[in-house]
């Protein structure tokens, strides 16, 4: 008998905001996606998983920081201008680049194999084989969309469909003689 046993935590979320309001950034340098902020609700959903996709990230827990758009008016002396660039951290978005305290769903993959050999004779044997693979049928999800702009499908998670990448429970049998 032998069995491989996988078993690893669910990777960290990292909350992303693509399109538009992140493009001046690569102006500047920056190359990167500005971040949401963090409005203090639950970032998971804590709901079972079930079905093809389920909600997985709270969209309330995550807001879009405002659009950098420049002030109407370039005059420092101006108080739209001073308020404007009061607080030049605030298109950034609070949250971390990684949230390490939210993870995605943990991964578990167990897979068996029974062999029996049994001897006919000193140079015939019979092998009996049975090799489960996905043993348990787990299903495994995508990571979920963490594209903040991304509408309806923000913390969506889906099963994986591809079965050469996670396939349904394999069972194979074989039977070999040897001799």
């Amino acid at each position: 008998m032998a069995t491989i046993l996988s078993y690893r935590s669910g990777l960290p979320l990292v909350p992303i905001l693509s399109g538009n309001q992140a493009s001046w950034l690569n102006l500047v340098g920056y190359d990167g996606n500005l971040r949401p902020n963090l409005t203090g609700q639950s970032v998971l959903t804590n709901t079972p998983q079930s079905g093809v996709n389920f909600q997985l990230v709270n969209p309330a827990g995550f807001s879009r920081p405002p659009d950098f758009t420049a002030p109407p008016t370039t005059d420092p002396a101006n108080p739209l201008y001073a308020s404007y660039y009061a607080k030049p951290a605030a298109f950034f978005g609070t949250a971390p680049a990684v949230l390490s305290n939210a993870r995605v769903l943990p991964f578990k993959s167990e897979d068996m194999t029974i062999l029996k050999n049994t001897h006919i004779n000193e140079k015939t044997s019979i092998e009996a084989r049975a090799v489960f693979l996905n043993m348990f049928n787990r299903h495994r999800y995508f990571m979920p969309n963490m594209d903040v702009n991304a509408g309806g499908s923000f913390g969506m998670a889906g099963v994986v469909g591809d079965p050469t990448v996670y396939g349904p429970r394999v069972v194979q049998l074989a039977l070999r003689l040897l001799f």
